[in-house]
């Protein structure tokens, strides 16, 4: 079932009972983005950043110099700046992806036309599927100004839709594994000064004191208590999702758990995560829709790799 707000009453009692064809927008057809593949002596593009300025080459045999195809000339001619401080090719080299303060913005075809816009404030990073119909954007920063649900947005190319928006987990959240510097005393040591000795061990967090501000890394059985935050390094990226080989399909990390998405719809693969203890990491096989993921050694528990199958 579905649940809408009372406040939407308004909006539906609103609708006329006539329906009226609404009016069609102009048709614009697209560049083609592909246009690069049909160059006569079969060179490719390569894009230089420099200043304020970015500039697309063709690769010339060797012997000669790049040939300029587009420096920007029809944005430098409007007063505008054509990239602010980053740029990005897709996998199949199908768009070139800048990086603005709002957001992105994709360009394409032999005069590097505007593909699509992206609004995010303040993005940072950006992944292509590997078949270019979607697009990932992050922003790491955290702003009261800005919703924090919408940290990381993906996105279908073609429409410009919003598919599904995230919020930002914190690696040293509870049940993540981190690597952790403890202080413990050695009793066999007869000098005092070498009793008290330090030791790096893997663990999970097992909760943060707010007062003392320091967590509690849980070893095996073994909890150890106020150990410092600069002490805590997390082994886990729990805010880095990853495409499936034929795009299809997107996977983040979870504490004990890999939840897989659906593309376009973005819902969970069967409704809901899949179970996988002790995880450490997890990759997608280059070829097939398949995952890996391993757990390392604990205790007297060998570190083991699974493989598992999508759907």
């Amino acid at each position: 079932f579905k649940v809408s707000l009372y406040s939407e009453l308004a909006k539906y009692e609103a609708i006329p009972d006539e329906f009226v064809v609404p009016p069609l927008p102009p048709f614009h057809p697209r560049p083609d983005p592909t246009s690069w593949l049909s160059d006569a002596k079969c060179r490719d593009q390569f894009v230089v950043r420099y200043g304020h300025d970015t500039e697309i080459f063709w690769a010339n045999p060797a012997g000669e110099d790049p040939s300029l195809v587009y420096g920007g000339e029809r944005e430098k001619g409007e007063g505008k700046v054509w990239c602010d401080n980053y740029i990005l090719w897709s996998p199949q080299g199908t768009y070139l992806a800048t990086f603005h303060a709002p957001g992105i913005k994709l360009w394409g075809g032999q005069q590097f036309e505007p593909q699509g816009r992206f609004m995010h404030q303040k993005v940072e990073d950006l992944s292509f599927s590997p078949c270019e119909n979607y697009l990932i954007t992050y922003r790491y920063q955290t702003d009261a100004a800005m919703n924090p649900e919408e940290a990381i947005i993906v996105w279908d190319i073609r429409s410009g839709a919003k598919l599904r928006t995230f919020s930002l987990k914190n690696p040293l959240e509870e049940k993540f594994q981190v690597q952790a510097t403890i202080i413990f005393e050695d009793k066999q040591k007869k000098d005092e000064k070498k009793k008290v000795q330090e030791k790096v061990i893997r663990g999970r967090v097992k909760s943060y004191n707010a007062k003392t501000e320091t967590f509690s890394i849980e070893e095996g059985n073994v909890v150890h208590d106020g150990v410092e935050p600069e002490k805590v390094i997390p082994l886990q990226e729990p805010n880095r999702l990853k495409w499936s080989a034929d795009g299809k399909y997107l996977a983040r990390l979870g504490p004990d758990m890999i939840s897989v998405y659906v593309l376009p719809e973005m819902t969970l693969l069967e409704r809901k995560s899949i179970a996988a203890k002790e995880i450490l990491d997890f990759m997608w096989s280059p070829k097939s829709n398949m995952l890996s993921y391993w757990a390392p050694a604990d205790s007297n528990h060998p570190a083991m790799i699974h493989l598992l199958k999508v759907p």
